[in-house]
């Protein structure tokens, strides 16, 4: 009967335990997967037991064996072994002419090796580390460029939140010129009061502060400022609850003002936008 080899898919072996792959230096296992890289195979073949259909178990050959596995993680289209697939009235035999064969002390010339030989093992192996560096420094630059764009998107949510806040400034700031303007039209008895009521109506406008980070004395302030000049119905609104409210709330989170009306401290809706000019996310 004659024993042939077969080239069987790394897949279909099942893995032998841990301890078996202790045996064996990971640099010679190393230095032998980029040998089986560089011929394509193994010059040796394994021998298996077949344990079902699509399945085999290492008999022996384990450091083979592992050196493949070590050559299919450098190399993924690595996949196949060549191997001797033991019949089972043949497996007694054929594991004693193994170990037999083993067992022999090869001529002192057989087991030299070349200085070229070894010389090459090691620059593929200086290789492989220098690969291994590369492909981290590669994913560290990934992450390094990712991080940057983050970056970039958040910067350009802060230009147009800016953009917004200029913008109601400029209303506001129109809105302050069609009171001074209507106010100069006034009736002629009144016009000596005109300077004192558009001194106390135009009360310094309040700089524009984030209502995630407002103090409770800056929320005061421009609640204050709302209900004196009597904008939006502030100067109906009860302006310590309001300030205490706001401040006790938890604002990290919010997203708008809206979460105002929710206290239920007597700020609606159109209220709201009126705050907008004065806050700020």
């Amino acid at each position: 009967m004659s024993l042939l080899t077969s080239s069987i898919d790394l897949d279909t072996i099942i893995p032998p335990s841990l301890e078996k792959s202790l045996q064996f230096k990971e640099s010679e296992l190393t230095r032998l997967a980029n040998l089986f890289l560089r011929a394509g195979d193994s010059v040796k073949p394994i021998i298996l037991r077949r344990i079902t259909p699509i399945s085999f178990q290492v008999l022996e050959g384990y450091f083979e064996y592992f050196a493949a596995i070590k050559a299919q993680e450098i190399d993924f289209q690595f996949t196949a072994i060549r191997a001797y697939v033991v019949p089972p009235d043949l497996e007694s035999t054929i594991l004693e002419q193994y170990q037999f064969l083993g067992s022999l002390s090869l001529p002192n010339e057989v087991k030299s090796v070349p200085n070229s030989f070894v010389e090459v093992s090691q620059d593929s192996i200086k290789i492989e580390q220098s690969l291994t560096r590369l492909e981290k420094k590669i994913d560290l630059i990934t992450e390094v460029i990712n991080v940057i764009a983050r970056l970039e998107k958040k910067l350009t949510k802060i230009e147009n939140d800016l953009s917004k806040v200029e913008t109601l400034s400029a209303e506001f700031q129109n809105f302050k010129e069609e009171v001074k303007n209507k106010l100069v039209k006034s009736s002629e008895p009144k016009s000596k009061h005109i300077k004192s009521d558009l001194d106390e109506i135009l009360l310094p406008f309040p700089p524009i502060v984030s209502i995630k980070i407002a103090t409770r004395d800056e929320i005061f302030e421009r609640l204050s400022y709302l209900s004196k000049n009597k904008i939006g119905g502030f100067d109906k609104v009860n302006l310590e609850v309001v300030s205490n409210d706001i401040s006790n709330a938890i604002r990290s989170k919010w997203r708008s003002l809206n979460p105002i009306e929710k206290l239920e401290c007597g700020i609606d809706k159109p209220k709201i936008k009126v705050l907008k000019t004065l806050f700020t996310l």
